[in-house]
């Protein structure tokens, strides 16, 4: 049973991490409504953000909202909404910069 909550939690951190296990790419630090994100360029127009501190507090539906406007504010560009994944309190998203 130790062996099992141990794996889960393992699982739970890792899956928590701005883009998991998707990029090695610099994480950059955006405020949203007061709230601190993490965005992470994971490849070409694919962005990941998540709050930074994601033990604090409860889930919220406006998490994903502001998670694509933490993308949104870092990139400058605006998120294809067609392409926005939500997994677990991730977002991955491609962003369109033709303006």
């Amino acid at each position: 049973m130790k062996y099992t909550q141990a794996l889960f939690a393992c699982l739970f951190i890792a899956g928590c991490s701005p883009a998991g296990m998707l990029s090695n790419g610099p994480i950059f630090d955006v405020d949203v409504d007061g709230i601190p994100h993490k965005v992470q360029h994971i490849s070409d127009n694919s962005w990941a953000a998540n709050k930074a501190n994601l033990l604090a507090g409860k889930v919220n539906p406006k998490n994903y909202e502001r998670n694509i406007r933490a993308i949104e504010i870092h990139t400058g560009c605006v998120v294809l909404s067609g392409t926005v994944n939500n997994r677990g309190l991730n977002t991955i998203a491609l962003v369109n910069c033709d303006g």
